[in-house]
């Protein structure tokens, strides 16, 4: 399990032309940090790809964030417990 800091694509949104002003504050804000946590699918040179859920047979929402676009990569360690409907914890 990982937690991937990574910078993602940013473009501006103004309907026909833009006003130089628009532009150039759009340039300055820079790109947005993005925080991604999940279950390490895949991992080579080009990319890392993380899935938020893992199932049995199925798998949810797939990231795949190319290497070049990231910040850092935390591993993460958990423990894995059963929590029963009534709120009760076991391991």
């Amino acid at each position: 399990m990982v937690q991937v800091q990574w910078y993602d694509a940013a473009c501006f949104n103004g309907s026909g032309w833009n006003e130089t002003e628009e532009v150039e504050a759009f340039i300055d804000e820079g790109l947005p940090l993005m925080f991604t946590v999940g279950f390490v699918l895949k991992e080579d040179d080009k990319m890392i790809v993380v899935a938020d859920s893992l199932g049995p047979h199925e798998i949810g929402q797939v990231n795949k964030i190319p290497v070049g676009w990231i910040k850092g990569v935390q591993r993460l360690k958990f423990s894995v417990e059963e929590v029963s409907y009534d709120g009760q914890r076991s391991l």
